[in-house]
């Protein structure tokens, strides 16, 4: 489950982060070439910036039912469950800086007191 919840964290903090407003995102000068002429689809600059901005998720596929159906049809459970597979079988130590081992005995052991002290229930 934390997998999926890192999922949809990391698709809020895209979300959150907002637009940026600059003359190319704005496509002044793709809106006067295209005019009333055409559509922006098959502009260049469209499809540039829509490479640019869009946002690719790490569980969620962007598939047609067929195309889920034919790859397995997995559940978003099952695929979770591969992805925490993937991270297991990759997963490498960190190491961790200096004296951090002792800041976070510390602040389990001012959790523990807070605990003892009726703070937090």
């Amino acid at each position: 489950m934390e997998v999926i919840a890192d999922e949809m964290a990391r698709m809020v903090k895209y979300l959150v982060r907002g637009s940026t407003v600059t003359e190319e995102t704005l496509a002044v000068d793709a809106i006067r070439d295209i005019a009333h002429k055409g559509d922006f689809l098959s502009h260049e600059h469209t499809a540039r910036m829509f490479r640019q901005q869009l946002y690719f998720p790490r569980l969620f596929r962007r598939q047609t039912i067929q195309q889920w159906q034919a790859a397995g049809g997995h559940s978003m459970l099952e695929v979770a469950h591969e992805r925490v597979a993937t991270l297991l079988d990759t997963a490498e130590p960190i190491v961790l800086p200096a004296g951090a081992d002792t800041q976070m005995q510390h602040i389990l052991d001012q959790a523990i007191r807070d605990i003892d002290d009726g703070l937090v229930q």
